[in-house]
């Protein structure tokens, strides 16, 4: 199918107005269809405007509100202070389950940079050359033939990328569980870093309390605390060769009222949360700086702010990233490419102070 597009009249319009332009016609048109999103087009200069990107970030939010799935096709050749922007906005929308990343094996042009972003309503297209970004040209239209044109090519373009995570729902809790054990065999330090406590460090008088305050059913409770003596001991041998660092929150008695944190146990799926009390998780801290203490390998940074919340991530140096979803529903990340393992190692510094 020829797409003779020099018939089209295009709106041409600069960079910021025409995202914005293309997220209000995809949020407001009537169509349910995926979108798809590809872009090696440089953003530093466009995230250093707080204003459009605050919209930009609300506006994505809105297309997940509205039930649109969304195929992003990252570029994991950009700069890593670019990455880092990334990881950072992106990591709370993926939790959601509404985005499939990928990626595209050859590397692009560091020359001549290409946007495509096609919904069911709309289509954008933008070109610019290196180091002139300031005249990059961008084309929206929500004209439907138009539209279906630059969606076969997106489509296209989806077909040659190549997922960049391993995504694990409650659908597929077994074979979760088979990389959990899978993951101990893999050689390197480890950073982990909690959005609350970690599970292994809390004894079994104390996990018994939590359990019992919470009234958790038998069958579940079992299944906890034969989870927690399971991990407990292969944490102790993985600090027999491995150097393992937790990053945890502190928290005053202010910020847990404000925000009361629950046990965290993301591989296990629950349906229901086991939320502490101020008492248990201060006892629970304690019991994780003991822990530490007991290991030579073993680091503890307990820090006041935490860049997410409700989200586990466990780095395993120069090799591969898990990013979990503490709350219900739960989901996880398996991240492997070389790129972008690296740029979560560099937040994790950002993270440590």
């Amino acid at each position: 199918m020829l797409c003779y597009l020099f018939y089209t009249t295009y709106l041409s319009i600069v960079p910021k107005e025409s995202e914005l332009g293309f997220i209000k016609a995809t949020v407001l048109s009537n169509s349910k269809d995926s979108v798809i999103n590809y872009s090696d087009m440089p953003i530093e200069e466009m995230v250093k405007d707080i204003d459009f990107y605050k919209k930009y970030m609300l506006g994505l939010a809105m297309m997940i509100k509205k039930g649109l799935h969304i195929h992003f096709i990252h570029d994991t050749s950009r700069p890593f202070n670019e990455m880092m922007v990334g990881l950072e906005g992106f990591i709370p929308l993926y939790m959601t389950g509404q985005i499939s990343p990928y990626y595209l094996k050859n590397s692009q042009s560091e020359i001549f940079h290409h946007l495509i972003k096609v919904s069911g309503a709309a289509a954008l297209s933008g070109e610019a050359i290196s180091e002139h970004y300031e005249d990059a040209i961008y084309y929206l239209t929500t004209k439907k033939d138009t539209v279906s044109c630059y969606r076969k090519t997106a489509e296209q373009l989806l077909q040659k990328s190549l997922p960049l995570m391993e995504i694990y729902t409650k659908e597929h809790s077994n074979e979760f569980m088979k990389y959990i054990k899978s993951m101990y065999s893999i050689s390197g330090s480890r950073k982990l870093i909690f959005s609350c406590l970690p599970f292994f460090t809390i004894s079994g008088e104390l996990l018994n309390k939590l359990l019992t305050h919470n009234s958790v059913n038998e069958e579940t409770a079992a299944s906890i605390r034969n989870f927690v003596c399971t991990e407990k001991q292969r944490v102790i041998s993985l600090l027999e060769k491995e150097k393992i660092t937790f990053i945890i929150p502190k928290l005053t008695k202010e910020d847990f009222e404000k925000n009361v944190p629950s046990l965290s146990l993301p591989a296990l799926f629950l349906d229901c949360s086991i939320p502490y009390t101020f008492e248990i998780y201060q006892n629970h801290f304690l019991q994780t700086k003991d822990f530490v203490n007991q290991y030579d390998k073993c680091e503890l940074i307990a820090n006041d702010y935490m860049k997410f919340k409700n989200i586990d991530i466990t780095i395993i140096k120069d090799k591969q990233v898990l990013v979990s979803k503490v709350k219900t529903p739960t989901i996880h990340f398996v991240i492997k490419h070389p790129r972008m393992v690296k740029s979560f190692d560099i937040f994790s510094i950002t993270t440590d102070n």
